[in-house]
């Protein structure tokens, strides 16, 4: 089984937001960033054993504007483009009244030998 999660965790500090593995900011600060590994499968297999693993995670994007919100999201993803991951799904979740602005993304990824492939 392979993992990028720290790959993913540096790609997501670069972008000078907090970033943490949790799936909530909770009572956090924001702006902030959380990220978890969503799903993580057996990709194929050969000689009997794991050959690659196919990947996704699921980023979180929270802002207190809805700009703030998208210029966020798109500096997430040039940054996970950058590592070979494929942006699956991208939603917009506004709680305007608490002042949050939450961005949900996932991305996708199959691994050989540390490194991505589509």
């Amino acid at each position: 089984m392979e993992t990028l999660k720290t790959e993913v965790y540096t790609a997501l500090v670069s972008t000078g937001k907090p970033a943490t593995h949790a799936n909530a900011m909770g009572g956090r600060n924001l702006p902030g960033i959380t990220y978890y590994e969503s799903d993580n499968q057996e990709g194929g297999r050969a000689d009997g054993n794991e050959h690659n693993s196919e990947v996704e995670y699921t980023i979180d994007v929270w802002e207190t504007s809805p700009e703030e919100c998208s210029a966020t999201g798109k500096l997430v993803h040039s940054k996970l483009a950058l590592l070979g991951l494929r942006r699956t799904f991208s939603y917009d979740v506004p709680d305007p009244e608490k002042g949050v602005f939450h961005k949900n993304m996932r991305y996708r990824g199959r691994i050989l030998n540390n490194e991505v492939y589509q």
